[in-house]
């Protein structure tokens, strides 16, 4: 098989962070889980951050930075930045939003919005994952428009699961946000397995179902034309 013809069914995956200036942190540990097991299905990882700076990590004990120095990924040092990237350029397969720690209140950025919508309007494989559902805040309708996301079934962290970590004062409530803008909300009980699967979209509860949601997303990737 030539190089180009291989590079033509390589599968290029995005994954929507936060960076140094930009919080939420994100988690290194569960990164690390996605990061590997994307490569594993013969994808690349493509890592955007806000401003282009690289992630701010939480987690990042020493065996992650250990893992972190042996990576040879130029995006994990030196990531696309959401405001310039184009991405009717470069034809992405697929998108990524990993859990987040440190996040309040609401996540509100018109650019982040934009890329989710993108993803949605070509109907690429998109996998919310716990806290990074918060990135839904970004895609608000139009007073005028339907929700991209309107009639979907989703999951994303509970209230219930928000109290019992004393975060519901500080996080708007994805649960809440879903039900109000036309999707269908569905949790199991806190700290459960719990994923959802409506077309191309895979939406984890919680970190516990981090690896069922991002095989079940491979799986989608692979099944593309």
């Amino acid at each position: 098989m030539s190089r180009s013809s291989s590079q033509k069914q390589r599968q290029i995956l995005f994954l929507l962070l936060s960076d140094q200036d930009f919080q939420p942190s994100v988690n290194a540990k569960a990164f690390i889980q996605l990061f590997n097991i994307v490569v594993s299905s013969q994808s690349r990882v493509v890592v955007a951050t806000w401003g282009g700076l690289p992630p701010h990590w939480s987690e990042n004990d020493s065996v992650a930075a250990r893992w972190f120095e042996q990576q040879q990924e130029p995006t994990l040092l030196k990531p696309l930045n959401l405001k310039t990237i184009n991405l009717e350029y470069f034809d992405y397969s697929g998108l990524v939003v990993p859990p987040v720690d440190g996040l309040v209140g609401s996540f509100v950025n018109d650019k982040i919005g934009g890329v989710i919508q993108h993803f949605a309007a070509k109907k690429r494989p998109i996998c919310f994952i716990a806290e990074g559902s918060l990135a839904l805040f970004s895609t608000k309708p139009l007073s005028s428009s339907r929700w991209i996301f309107e009639g979907v079934s989703m999951t994303a962290p509970s209230n219930l699961e928000l109290i019992r970590q004393n975060l519901f004062a500080k996080h708007a409530s994805t649960e809440d946000l879903i039900r109000l803008w036309g999707g269908n909300y569905s949790a199991a009980q806190p700290d459960n397995l719990h994923v959802v699967i409506d077309s191309n979209v895979v939406s984890a509860q919680n970190r516990t179902s981090l690896l069922l949601a991002i095989q079940t997303f491979v799986l989608l990737l692979t099944s593309q034309k």
